[in-house]
């Protein structure tokens, strides 16, 4: 599932832009792929643009790892671990899709 990542240098967008562009993308593939879910495993709790991103992405955190990172000028802090259903598509609305 690492395959999409890699598209992200040929986006020509900011940093930035390439997250919301991975969040985006990457959940819609793995649901073209027959996932039902999928997880994020580390983002840092202190990092608020990345944590507000991922959220508005449909992702919800799940738990945070208390300390498990080394932040440069807070010291240890936590991460979340986040997830997002994945429903599949209804199939009236994927043949609707396929008639156009």
């Amino acid at each position: 599932m690492l395959e999409p990542c890699w598209a992200a240098r040929s986006w020509g967008r900011t940093v930035r832009d390439a997250g919301r562009r991975l969040g985006e993308d990457t959940p819609r593939w793995a649901r073209e792929q027959g996932y039902v879910g999928m997880q994020f495993n580390a983002v840092v709790q202190t990092n608020w643009p990345a944590v507000h991103l991922w959220q508005s992405l449909g992702f919800a955190v799940m738990t945070t790892i208390p300390g498990a990172f080394q932040h440069p000028t807070l010291g240890r802090v936590g991460l979340h671990v986040t997830h997002q259903a994945l429903p599949a598509e209804r199939a009236d609305r994927v043949s609707d899709t396929a008639k156009r």
